[in-house]
């Protein structure tokens, strides 16, 4: 399965008005590949629209696409292959969602981890069953098969591939109300889990499991990263206790904190892009989140204000010269501006912070890869806060599996 197709779709129609055989098919990476047949010699086009039957199923696809190549095939006919940004779908049946009992989406990224321990015959055990109840929707998530060697090789290559379905009971919600729970549910364990989970398609299953309907979209994925925030191993139950504590406030306070954009800036700041540029996005989120809360100019103020409001764990000043700490202190304690707050978590932050965006270096000849750990770890205790997760998290304070 790793580099290959996902599903693959063989046969016959007309792609903009013109006889042809086709092949279809969806990679795990999220792109859809058209591949055409003919006898004649297709106009360019950057917009394409085929319908035709494979598999006794009525297939439709449109959107814009790229033609990547052009040569003769077995049968001497033209073959033209096209990376679609559209999208296709199988359609059994006109109406597929009132007829729906289940929907499985196809998830890419993400590392099993269940919450139930089933014993073997012959000894020993394993994790079965990852279930979880939001929005009145009964949610599961499984295994693909070949699912140990997948993983295996995700982790060696950093590459992108389907790891388990995300199953939806459906019953009486609307389409778009499953949509919507499946994308947050991907933003939620992106951020949980430190690197970016999508679907990319999904079948729609009827009550004695035949498929009525398969869609499948163009939709963004990113190459693997082994940076998770919320701890997994070791803790089955981790992942249904972040969902089901962070599903709420996620709600609540999207359009506040725009969680979506976060997750994906997370992403890109344990990527193995230039360190210098995540180091910058990271403390461009930081600055995101504060003024998000706080109506304040003074960045040492809204990122105090921002802990203390979310009760993020922060390590205290220890040398308290004011007599009260950089907890309660305020900016006009001199005696705490000057001597406390450069030495304690809130303060080195913000210090690191005003001399990397200013001068591209962090204070005192520090490596700057030991400052992007330790100003990381900060920005995933935000993170986590503002979602109010009080599970077990990882502490990358030190350094952890990110190319620096």
């Amino acid at each position: 399965m790793y580099g290959e197709f996902h599903s693959v779709y063989q046969g016959i129609g007309t792609l903009n008005g013109r006889d042809c055989e086709f092949e279809i098919g969806q990679k795990p990476e999220g792109d859809i590949r058209l591949i055409c047949g003919s006898d004649e010699i297709w106009p360019e086009c950057n917009e394409l629209a085929l319908e035709g039957i494979a598999d006794e199923f009525r297939i439709y696809s449109a959107g814009k696409v790229i033609r990547t190549h052009a040569g003769r095939g077995e049968s001497a006919a033209y073959c033209y292959h096209y990376q679609s940004a559209g999208k296709f779908e199988l359609d059994a049946r006109l109406c597929p969602w009132s007829e729906a009992h289940t929907v499985r989406f196809a998830i890419t990224n993400l590392e099993f981890m269940g919450n139930k321990q089933e014993e073997y015959g012959t000894g020993g055990w394993r994790r079965t069953d990852l279930n979880v109840k939001l929005d009145g929707v009964n949610i599961s998530f499984q295994k693909v098969e070949e699912y140990d060697s997948i993983i295996v090789s995700l982790k060696r290559s950093k590459n992108t591939e389907i790891t388990c379905d995300l199953v939806m009971e459906v019953e009486n919600h609307e389409q778009d109300e499953i949509l919507n729970l499946a994308d947050r549910i991907c933003i939620l364990l992106t951020i949980a889990r430190g690197t970016k989970i999508n679907w990319i398609n999904y079948r729609l299953l009827d009550k004695e499991s035949k498929l009525i309907n398969q869609h499948h979209e163009p939709r963004v994925t990113v190459p693997y990263a082994g940076m998770p925030l919320v701890k997994s191993v070791n803790i089955p139950k981790c992942t249904i206790d972040f969902l089901t504590q962070c599903y709420p406030t996620y709600k609540e306070r999207k359009s506040q904190y725009h969680f979506d954009n976060i997750a994906n800036f997370l992403v890109d700041i344990h990527s193995r892009g230039f360190l210098e540029t995540r180091c910058l996005l990271l403390f461009s989120v930081a600055e995101v989140l504060t003024r998000s809360s706080f109506d304040n100019n003074k960045q040492l103020r809204r990122l105090r204000d921002f802990i203390d409001k979310h009760n993020v764990p922060v390590e205290k000043c220890r040398e308290k010269k004011c007599g009260r700490g950089c907890g309660t202190c305020v900016p006009k304690c001199n005696e705490c501006k000057y001597k406390c707050e450069p030495k304690c978590e809130i303060g080195k932050f913000i210090q690191d912070r005003n001399e990397f965006v200013h001068k591209m270096r962090f204070p005192h000849n520090e490596y700057i890869t030991a400052g992007y750990y330790r100003n990381l770890s900060l920005l995933h205790r935000m993170i986590l806060s503002a979602l109010n997760f009080r599970g077990e998290f990882y502490d990358w304070s030190e350094g952890g599996p990110v190319w620096a």
